[in-house]
């Protein structure tokens, strides 16, 4: 299998390099058409000027300089056509040769990014176990939580388990005699959730407690808002527009016309004492 492999590699680098050269030469090719066409379409451009001279000086042949102007005139558009038509064909080499410079790039990419099948990455098993489990953020989190609360500083819980959360998991698994793989098992997930039960169930009542707070926090602005419509206070212009920007755009809050808060709506809550 290494053998064949060895084999087709460099097989496949020449291959994209004959696809390459090819694609050059098809460029250089359009090049030079496009560059001959412009030379032709200058020549037959003096031509032009030099038949139009002759027929504005000689009168006596005119019908005759007449029908060769027409005739030169009739190969310069044709031959200016033809230019366009291989100045498109030299944008169009030029792009595909790019695309496959392009394609070829991100191949090469691609196949050093592909990890052997003959040399499996370190820790795989243990890698695969711990993916099985799909553990979310907030999960990662309350692991990180843990490890800390034990004395394992995994320096913050993002969510994401960096070098240093995989060195503390790690370091934890030899504590316990268990491999120190650095990816957790379901059972050791659970484990360490009932050694550092403590700190996590502080932990959740935290986050619960703020996440309350997140929720309330508008309907507590919105009440604010409301009981000085009631009273009908006049307020400056700069605390409207603080009001405003605080209650942010899923607020609803519409401005009638400026002056004072009575002119304003507020839709998003009205406390019952209203």
């Amino acid at each position: 299998m290494n053998l064949a492999a060895a084999m087709v590699s460099p097989a496949l680098a020449q291959a994209r390099e004959f696809d390459d050269a090819e694609a050059q030469l098809k460029v250089r090719q359009a090049a030079n058409a496009a560059i001959e066409a412009a030379h032709k379409v200058e020549g037959l451009r003096k031509a032009v000027e030099a038949e139009r001279q002759r027929v504005v000086q000689t009168t006596n042949e005119r019908d005759l300089n007449q029908a060769a102007l027409k005739s030169l005139e009739g190969e310069l558009q044709a031959a200016e056509a033809r230019q366009r038509e291989l100045d498109a064909a030299l944008k169009v080499a030029q792009e595909a040769r790019a695309k496959g410079l392009a394609e070829s790039q991100q191949r090469k990419i691609e196949e050093e990014r592909r990890p052997s099948a003959s040399q499996p990455p370190p820790g795989n098993g243990a890698e695969r176990e711990e993916a099985a489990l799909r553990l979310d953020i907030p999960a990662r989190q309350r692991l990180q939580v843990a490890l800390t609360s034990l004395g394992l500083d995994t320096r913050g819980n993002d969510g994401v388990f960096g070098p240093r959360s995989r060195d503390v998991i790690a370091i934890w698994q030899r504590s316990h005699g268990l491999p120190d793989t650095g990816f957790l098992t379901a059972s050791q997930v659970q484990a360490l959730q009932r050694e550092a039960a403590a700190a996590l169930s502080k932990y959740d009542e935290e986050i619960k407690r703020k996440s309350e707070e997140q929720r309330k926090a508008p309907e507590d602005r919105a009440r604010a808002v409301a009981i000085l419509d009631f009273d009908g206070d006049r307020l400056s212009s700069e605390i409207v527009s603080a009001i405003r920007t605080d209650l942010g755009s899923s607020s609803r809050l519409k401005l009638l016309r400026p002056g004072s808060f009575t002119q304003w709506k507020v839709d998003l809550f009205v406390a019952p004492a209203f």
